[in-house]
């Protein structure tokens, strides 16, 4: 008998790599949800970048993660798949606003405003890149997440073996 879960993990990564999908559709996600795209980076950009990695944790990517999700839900073509209350939607966007400032004027104060006077809005398109890049790993990377993807995983497979 195939163990069902060990067969997922291990299509997973011989079809596409779990680490990369998951940062290219966590990178995507955030892109397509913010309409914007990162421009040619500063060292202060850089800089800011490697702060926001640093400063960002565990928590505050599922925070974002569950933001994401309850905005997305907003969206009509989406509406049926998640039912998430206008409290729990406030709660997660003062959440967010919170992580923001903190990132901005406390953990990486110096980069943000090295980056704000370089390169001018691109260090909010860094952040917002940068958290979202993580957040998306986290849930891709999930063990839930990739045993709920079997119909994904056997048509990736499928187009692999011909």
């Amino acid at each position: 008998m195939i163990d069902d879960s060990a067969w997922l993990k291990t299509c997973w990564y011989m079809a596409c790599g779990a680490a990369a999908m998951a940062a290219l559709l966590g990178t995507l996600l955030l892109m397509v949800m913010l309409g914007c795209a990162r421009a040619e980076a500063s060292v202060f950009t850089d800089d800011l970048q490697k702060c926001v990695v640093k400063a960002v944790k565990p928590a505050d990517q599922v925070m974002l993660n569950r933001w994401m999700v309850a905005a997305m839900s907003l969206h009509p073509d989406l509406v049926d798949l998640a039912n998430v209350s206008i409290a729990t939607r406030d709660q997660l966007g003062k959440d967010l606003g919170v992580l923001f400032h903190r990132v901005s004027e406390v953990d990486c104060k110096d980069e943000w405003a090295a980056t704000l006077k370089t390169d001018g809005n691109l260090a909010a398109q860094v952040f917002f890149l940068t958290v979202g890049q993580m957040a998306g790993q986290a849930i891709f990377n999930h063990p839930a997440v990739i045993g709920g993807q079997r119909a994904l995983l056997q048509e990736l497979v499928k187009k692999v073996k011909t």
